[in-house]
């Protein structure tokens, strides 16, 4: 089935000429709490529209804070689900803006927790399903970030099984993209797209050392992803835009992982 003309279009600004993208989440503050490079939204929405990546993710309320910093090439991403790390228990992420406000500030896509496996499952697959009849109406594009619970010891379905079939889940509900957390391998994330037909991109996760995040990245694009969405490690490091840079170069392929790895952790003045 055709794409509609304007979720085209909107695609397109998410995404490179080769069908790569590489998107800064600056949603996180919310789950995981306030930490260090992570007070001031506008610098970063700069830094990284400065360093060329294709889209940023924001919550509806920086979104509209924001629109204007956000540079006219760069993709725009709503989030429009979530929930905080404050209580104790797991946290179960709800459906909290909608798709009309987030196409009123400009949005080019929206961005959508869903879990499967667990007892929110029926409730987080109605939503989906209907932002997506939504989005499609309007024309704009839907990320279904899928979350699925860790393998217990005597699980039948490995973590990138799960995934698997939460990603290619979300595709047949109607998602146009699938956000997934980094498998462990490129076999793993091979395959996650091989069972999945719309652009996946995994998640950097939990803070880790420099070197770790670009492997990470590495096996992502080799294993067949569409590229990357990662934050509080391109936060969190200092400066961000050397990061931010570095993985930019890894997904366009400019450069093995080695050279940049080495160019990413060269001391100053070297």
């Amino acid at each position: 089935m055709a794409v509609n003309a304007g979720k085209a279009r909107r695609l397109r600004r998410l995404m490179d000429e080769t069908g790569r993208t590489v998107i800064l989440p600056l949603d996180i503050v919310m789950p995981v709490g306030l930490f260090q490079g992570a007070e001031d939204t506008g610098k970063l929405i700069d830094m990284g529209c400065a360093a060329g990546v294709d889209a940023v993710i924001l919550r509806w309320g920086e979104a509209k804070r924001y629109a204007e910093r956000v540079a006219p090439g760069t993709g725009l991403i709503v989030r429009i689900s979530g929930s905080t790390g404050l209580r104790d228990e797991a946290p179960t992420e709800v459906l909290l803006n909608g798709v009309d406000a987030s196409v009123m500030i400009g949005g080019d896509a929206v961005c959508i927790d869903v879990s499967m496996g667990g007892e929110h499952e029926p409730e987080s697959l109605r939503e989906l399903a209907g932002v997506c009849e939504r989005a499609e109406r309007l024309g704009v594009a839907v990320i279904a970030e899928v979350h699925v619970p860790p393998p217990g010891d005597s699980a039948a379905t490995g973590q990138a099984q799960a995934l698997a079939w939460a990603a290619r889940t979300a595709q047949e509900i109607g998602a146009d993209l699938v956000k997934v957390t980094h498998p462990g391998s490129a076999a793993d994330v091979a395959l996650i797209c091989e069972l999945t037909q719309i652009p996946v991109v995994t998640a950097g996760g939990d803070r880790q050392d420099p070197h770790s995040v670009l492997r990470a990245v590495h096996e992502a694009i080799r294993g067949g992803a569409a590229g990357v969405a990662i934050g509080r490690n391109v936060i969190g490091h200092e400066p961000p835009g050397e990061m931010q840079a570095a993985i930019i170069d890894l997904v366009r392929g400019r450069g093995s992982l080695e050279e940049i790895s080495q160019r990413l952790l060269r001391p100053a003045g070297i």
